[in-house]
Formats: structure tokens, sequence, C-alpha cells
């Protein structure tokens, strides 16, 4: 068993920006954090691998467009969630990794159906100096990977299959969505 203790900090700003206008909210957020990792070995693993630190910047545009969304919807008919990242190293080592992806919500066969289609793509160096946490958004029932070049592309289709409302004598009601 491969034991270690791990200090992380990390500091930045946040540039929330409100685009939203009329029945579309939108917004986009924009962030720079500074971070600096250390890792200290613990048993048996101490004697083989070195205490190192590492210092690096991660860069984040995250933008959010939806439209209003009715009571019985499960997801909006119409939405967009795109993140794109960089994490690039400031202390002279190659280690570098990009991670895109997108969630796009689509109008389904009928008023309170949806399609989600879910795209990612992450991209890091093949130098092997250093390896960031692994945020890539693996499909379901897979155990998490980390390859240098990843990609997803998925679809679900949603739909209610009933909503549990039901009233008693017209002095109680019950709402199941919303």
């Amino acid at each position: 068993m491969v034991r270690w203790n791990e200090l992380n900090l990390s500091g930045g700003f946040q540039l929330p920006l409100n685009l939203s206008q009329g029945r579309q909210y939108r917004a986009l957020t924009l962030s720079t954090t500074y971070n600096y990792n250390y890792v200290t070995w613990k048993g048996a693993a101490k004697t083989f691998l070195l205490n190192s630190g590492i210092h690096y910047l991660q860069n984040r545009l995250v933008y959010v467009g939806q439209g209003q969304q009715g009571v019985k919807q499960i997801y909006p008919s119409s939405a967009q969630v795109l993140t794109l990242q960089y994490r690039s190293s400031i202390d002279g080592r190659t280690a570098h990794q990009f991670l895109g992806s997108g969630t796009f919500y689509l109008p389904g066969l009928m008023k309170t159906h949806s399609l989600v289609i879910d795209a990612a793509l992450q991209v890091r160096d093949t130098a092997n100096q250093y390896f960031y946490t692994n945020d890539f958004p693996v499909t379901r029932g897979y155990k998490e990977i980390d390859y240098p070049r990843m990609y997803k592309l998925g679809f679900n289709y949603h739909f209610p299959l009933f909503y549990p409302e039901w009233g008693f004598g017209n002095l109680v009601y019950f709402r199941g969505c919303g």
C-alpha cells in the first residue's frame, strides 16, 4: 500500500459576468488560480519516491446559457454548459493539461422530454514530470482512467414516467415536481 500526505494551497481571482436578458439566463465566469501542491511520502514509499512540490496556474472559463423551463420538465428544453480549463506549471517543469467539456440540452419528442449531449476532450503532456488531478467526466459504469488524450461523446434521452400528483377532498394537494 502506498501512503502519502499532501498539502494544497491555492488562491485566485474570479470574474462572474451575468449576461442574462429577457427569458434567457446567461453567465460567463473567468477565473485564474495559483496552486501549490506538496507531497510527502510515508512508509515504504519514502525509500523509492522523493517528496516534491509544484507551483501551477489554473485558468478556467465557464459559460452557462439556459432558457426558462416548465414545472414538469426534468431538464430545460434548451441549455448549454461549456467549460474550458488549462493548467500549467510555473516552476520550470513540463506539466500541462487542457480540458474542454460541454453539455447541451435539446428538446425531445414531447414537451417534457429532453435530449442531453455530453462531449469532452482532455489533453495533457507526456513528459511525466507531474500529473494533475483528473477532472475528465468519465462515462457512467467505467472506472476513472487517465490517458494523455481522452475523448467523450454521450447521449441521454430523459422523460418522466409519471408525476406523483394527487389530492384529497379538495383540502390537500401534493405535487411531485417543482
